[in-house]
């Protein structure tokens, strides 16, 4: 049997300041369901105005467990972007993590931006798929990966904005 699309799934990190949660740190057993509306705040109207940039840590996991071996892998796995960001002002960008299995380090607030981070923007009207976000390698069953993501909102006279966007993992199996 091939792998169920429904065991892939992104969960927070454990490092927290100040009531922000997924800044970094380990995996946590918290799924993220509501998309990147449950992960960063609403952008204030002072955020919008004077600019922002925010970084939030995920991790992606593959909770496909079975008796085959490698029929519950996932195989070149992609993050694509479903839904780009909503408003013209803000970008998400992407970086993931290149080991498989690894926690990812902390930061000390949502301002600070992780060491190491190669960015791949995929938001403010980019593109809806790009190869530049192709996983190190396949993600096996109980396997995760983190994902760091920065939102960065210019500065605009456009009051408070409210902006989400969609992403999820693809690939194949090898079933």
């Amino acid at each position: 049997m091939a792998i169920n699309t429904a065991n892939i799934k992104f969960f927070e990190s454990t490092n927290s300041v100040s009531a922000i949660n997924s800044l970094g740190g380990a995996i946590t057993a918290t799924e993220l369901t509501a998309g990147l509306n449950g992960l960063f705040d609403q952008i204030s109207s002072a955020e919008s105005t004077a600019g922002d940039t925010e970084y939030r840590c995920i991790y992606v996991q593959n909770k496909s467990f079975g008796t085959g071996a490698e029929e519950n892998d996932l195989i070149s796995p992609a993050l694509a972007l479903i839904t780009d960001a909503t408003d013209p002002d803000t970008s998400i960008h992407f970086s993931i993590q290149d080991a498989v299995n690894v926690t990812a380090g902390t930061i000390a607030n949502e301002d600070t931006a992780p060491a190491g981070a190669v960015w791949v923007t995929i938001g403010g009207g980019a593109q809806a798929f790009s190869a530049d976000l192709t996983f190190a390698g396949n993600t096996n069953a109980g396997d995760f990966q983190a994902i760091w993501i920065r939102r960065t909102v210019i500065n605009t006279t456009v009051a408070a904005a409210t902006d989400s966007c969609t992403f999820s993992l693809t690939g194949e199996t090898a079933a």
